[in-house]
């Protein structure tokens, strides 16, 4: 698993009964925050509710992603004039970079014989 920074993309509660974690949608996370094992640090990670980019929202924005990237696109398709099309635009491209998952790429199990 690479290491880097993480963020939470749904609310997570982790830790143990005696100390429990409360991890909220947009807060860094780390597996060792949560208590948890390699293997559900993977399923969060393989679920996106843990992923390598910022959530794309406020903190107190509580629709979806899906209705944060709608609200920006309906923002960005209202604006007039070149100048705030190529902002929208710049904007827009911007948001749905963020919201699209991390795949890591897959180890290739054949070589090229390249060096």
């Amino acid at each position: 698993m690479a290491s880097g920074t993480y963020y939470a993309w749904s609310p997570i509660r982790g830790g143990t009964a005696e100390k429990p974690v409360t991890i909220d949608r947009g807060d860094k996370v780390t597996k060792d925050a949560l208590g948890i094992d390699d293997a559900n640090w993977a399923a969060l990670v393989e679920s996106g509710a843990v992923r390598d980019k910022e959530f794309p929202a406020d903190k107190d924005y509580e629709g979806s992603v899906i209705d944060f990237l709608r609200d920006k696109l309906l923002e960005a398709q209202s604006m007039s004039g070149a100048v705030e099309e190529e902002e929208a635009a710049s904007q827009l491209a911007t948001v749905a970079a963020a919201a699209e998952p991390s795949v890591a790429p897959e180890p290739s199990s054949s070589s090229s014989g390249k060096k």
